[in-house]
C-alpha cells in the first residue's frame, strides 16, 4: 500500500513574499546614514581615496566578483578614488581561505595564498569601514583562517521537489540563482550550496541501463551553476539519496543488486554480484561530469531505503551475517571509491541521521569501516 501524501493545509495560503525583490537587488546600494565620521582616531589611518591594485594571479577570473563588489562598495560610500591603495599579493598562509591583512597609514597589503583568502580579506576590509563609520581603518596586522571548512546552505530561490509541485531544478531552464542572492551569500561567509538530484535521474548507468533519462540536459545545466556560483567562492555539492532502492518492476532485471524487499521495493545490497560496478561507476560518472563539483551530500541512512542497512532485521541472503554498519560502509566506499578515482577533492558527506533508531554496537561499526576521507555527519547543524 503506498503511503498516502499530505500536504500542509496552508501551503497555497501564503502571504506575498516581497522579500524576494530585497534579496535580488544589489548588495550596497547607498550609504549607510551612521557612515558619517569625519576625523580619524589616534590609532587609524585615514582611507578616503581607496582603491585595489591587484597582483594575484587570478587566471581563472574568479576574483572578478570581490573586486567588482568592491568597486560598488567604495562608490556607494563615497570613499573611492586613487590616494589610498590596498595592495593584493600572493604569499603562504596557514590554509585554504586564510590571510592577512596589514593596514598602514599609506598603504593596506593583503597577503593570500587562494582566490578564496583575497576574497574573504576583501570584504573584511569592507565589514570594517563600514564598522568605523567612516573612511577609517586601525593600523596594525590581522591574521584570520576559517574556523569552519564547509558553510553550506541551500538555495532560497530553489524549488523542492516534492508533493504538490515537484518541481526538478536541473529539468528547466530557469536561473535559480541570481547573481545579487550569491553575492549576499558571499558577505555571509557562505561558501557551499547543495542541490537536490536523484542518481536515476542525473547518471547514465553502464548497470541500470533505465537510468539517467534526460541526464544531459540535467548535467549541462548544473555544470553552468557550478561556473556561476564558483565567481561568488560558493562550490555546488550534490545532494541525494543513494544507493536508492530498486523498484519491484526491475527485480527480476537486476536481481544480482538486490538484498530484501520492503513493500514495493529491494533495498540494493552492497555484497551482490552486481552492486560492486554499478556503485563504484556511478561515483566515477558522477567526477567525471561534474569536474567542478565541491561535494556529495548523501542520506545514506534515513527514512527511505537505501541499501541492506536500512531495516534493522536483516534476512538478505548476501549479507544477513554482516555487521549493519560494515553494510552501509561497504555502500559508501564504493560510491566514494568511484568518485576518489578522478577526484579526491570532491568531498563525501555520509548524512546518517537513520542511526537514531541503531544499536549503539551498530553506529561504532559504522565509523570503523568507514572510509576515512568521509565527512560524518548526523544533524545537518554543522558541516566541517
Amino acid at each position: 500500500m503506498r503511503r498516502k501524501t499530505v500536504i500542509d493545509e496552508f501551503f497555497g495560503k501564503q502571504p506575498p513574499l516581497r522579500f524576494i525583490e530585497e534579496l535580488k537587488k544589489p548588495y550596497f546600494q547607498n550609504k549607510y546614514s551612521n557612515f558619517c565620521r569625519t576625523t580619524a582616531r589616534v590609532d587609524e589611518t585615514c582611507v578616503k581615496g581607496i582603491y585595489l591594485v591587484n597582483g594575484f594571479n587570478d587566471d581563472k577570473g574568479l576574483l572578478r566578483t570581490v573586486t567588482e563588489d568592491f568597486e560598488n562598495f567604495t562608490r556607494c560610500f563615497g570613499i573611492g578614488g586613487d590616494a589610498y591603495p590596498v595592495y593584493i599579493e600572493y604569499g603562504k598562509t596557514e590554509c585554504f581561505e586564510a590571510y592577512e591583512i596589514n593596514v598602514e597609514k599609506d598603504k593596506t597589503t593583503i597577503i593570500a595564498a587562494d582566490t578564496e583568502g583575497v576574497r574573504r580579506a576583501v570584504i573584511c576590509l569592507e565589514d570594517r569601514i563600514i564598522a568605523a563609520e567612516g573612511p577609517f581603518l586601525e593600523t596594525g596586522r590581522t591574521k584570520k583562517k576559517p574556523w569552519l571548512k564547509s558553510r553550506v546552505t541551500r538555495g532560497f530561490f530553489s524549488p523542492t521537489n516534492r508533493p504538490p509541485k515537484n518541481i526538478d531544478e536541473l529539468a528547466d531552464d530557469i536561473d535559480y540563482y541570481p547573481e545579487n542572492y550569491l553575492l549576499r551569500l558571499m558577505h555571509d561567509g557562505t561558501n557551499g550550496l547543495w542541490i537536490y538530484t536523484k542518481f536515476s535521474e542525473l547518471l547514465p548507468s553502464p548497470v541500470i541501463t533505465e537510468y539517467g533519462k534526460g541526464s544531459a540536459m540535467r548535467i549541462a545545466k548544473l555544470n553552468k551553476i557550478i561556473n556561476k556560483c564558483a565567481l561568488y567562492g560558493i562550490k555546488v555539492y550534490v545532494f541525494s539519496i543513494e544507493p536508492a532502492a530498486i523498484d519491484e518492476k526491475m527485480y527480476e532485471k537486476y536481481s544480482s543488486l538486490a538484498g530484501m524487499k520492503l513493500a514495493n521495493q529491494y533495498c540494493l545490497c552492497p555484497y551482490g554480484s552486481g552492486s560492486e560496478r554499478y556503485l563504484y561507476e556511478s561515483g566515477r560518472i558522477l567526477a567525471e561530469s561534474l569536474p567542478g563539483l565541491g561535494g556529495v551530500i548523501c542520506i545514506t541512512t534515513g527514512e527511505r531505503l537505501t541499501d541492506c542497512a536500512s531495516l534493522p532485521v536483516n534476512t538478505c541472503p548476501n549479507c544477513k551475517d554482516k555487521p549493519r554498519g560494515q553494510i552501509l560502509a561497504r555502500s559508501v566506499e564504493l560510491l566514494r571509491s568511484g568518485i576518489r578515482a578522478v577526484n579526491p577533492e570532491i568531498e563525501f558527506v555520509s548524512w546518517t541521521y537513520g542511526q537514531r533508531e541503531w544499536k549503539e554496537k551498530d553506529i561504532i561499526d559504522y565509523v570503523k569501516y568507514a572510509p576515512s576521507d568521509l565527512f560524518l555527519m548526523q544533524i545537518f547543524d554543522v558541516l566541517c
